[in-house]
């Protein structure tokens, strides 16, 4: 059985969305991460425990909110590295499930191996992403999340 066009279309934006994070890290440089993204498209963290644990109200942020917070991360990274486990595409919902492990080793030499799946629906004609619901572990985010604040304060960084 052969596969749409609409469906290839779908399969190309969200891998593309995914090694995103790779060029953006590799770069240092969070415009990467907004490529495959709509100007009007919102990011969602869940579940909302995470950002109330960090104090932070949990409403979806923009392309340009999301960049600055990655970008004000990058000092306190050595390495990441990002792979796409898993893809699911739904051709009618116009959407695509991703599950992504994100290994992070930061200038402590504290290493991560984190797992995170996506919900990303699609504009038309599937070219450009309009919404992102991105799911975490929030035991393990705000481990890491404290161990990137206390780099980024010995650094001098920790304006966020």
């Amino acid at each position: 059985m052969s596969q749409s066009a609409a469906y290839d279309k779908l399969q190309v934006t969200a891998t593309e969305f995914a090694q995103s994070y790779n060029k953006a890290f590799s770069t240092k440089d969070a415009s990467f991460l907004s490529t495959t993204l709509s100007p009007e498209c919102t990011r969602t963290i869940l579940p909302s425990s995470f950002l109330a644990s960090l104090g932070r109200e949990n409403k979806p942020i923009s392309n340009a909110a999301y960049e600055a917070v990655v970008k004000s991360e990058f000092p306190a990274f050595q390495s990441q590295k990002i792979r796409l486990n898993r893809l699911a595409i739904d051709e009618v919902q116009k959407s695509a499930f991703l599950l992504i492990n994100v290994e992070v080793s930061l200038r402590d030499t504290h290493t991560y191996d984190l797992d995170f799946a996506f919900l990303i629906e699609m504009t038309e004609p599937c070219d450009k992403i309009k919404a992102v619901t991105q799911f975490l572990d929030t035991a393990k985010c705000v481990e890491a999340r404290g161990k990137i604040d206390a780099i980024l304060k010995e650094l001098g960084n920790s304006d966020l």
